[in-house]
């Protein structure tokens, strides 16, 4: 973002991992979805779409060979969600067919898995935004494909308050450009 948040009195704080804060109960003043937000009086502003696909790194695919079809795929170690049924069956419906017994990793935490798809653990689903600019490669392109909305959320009485406009603003622009990112075949 090129606004400095320190600079006008704004403080980041990031939550990841856990519930969703409720921006109807000013639980939170901004936020990013990945699903357009619901709840009453809320301000919200599609960004963009990340692009989902199967990626590895260089290195395993040296070892591992590159796969060709959903089969093939039962010669890799995997890496994907474990107790998150939602996101397993949503996976599956996707494509990419989450078998306890293949995955290497498992785990219900989007930074672990890309963390561990860098470091060439396995294969897994990542946004093509975030592979490209860590050298991942596609895998089967063909097979697992599909993209996610991202929204920018506040609560509509925020609009009032210049400080909270100004970043609202500034990371959608910055999410804008970053989900723009011309598309890698």
């Amino acid at each position: 973002m090129r606004t400095s948040p320190a600079r006008n009195g704004t403080h980041l704080e990031s939550s990841c991992n856990g519930p969703l804060e409720a921006l109807a109960l000013q639980e939170s003043d901004v936020a990013v979805r990945i699903r357009r937000p619901t709840e009453a009086a809320v301000v919200t502003r599609h960004v963009g779409d990340l692009r989902i696909g199967l990626y590895a790194t260089p290195e395993l695919l040296l070892r591992h060979g590159v796969p060709n079809t959903h089969a093939d795929l039962a010669r890799y170690p995997l890496i994907g969600p474990d107790r998150n049924l939602a996101e397993v069956m949503f996976l599956e419906q996707n494509g990419f067919v989450c078998v306890p017994e293949r995955m290497a990793l498992r785990t219900d935490d989007h930074l672990a898995q890309f963390a561990a798809l860098r470091a060439g653990v396995g294969v897994g689903v990542c946004a093509e935004q975030l592979a490209r600019r860590h050298g991942l490669v596609r895998v089967l392109p063909q097979a697992v494909a599909f993209s996610v909305d991202v929204w920018v959320a506040m609560h509509g009485d925020l609009r009032r308050v210049r400080r909270i406009g100004l970043v609202f603003e500034a990371l959608g622009a910055a999410l804008s450009a970053f989900l723009a990112a011309p598309r890698v075949n």
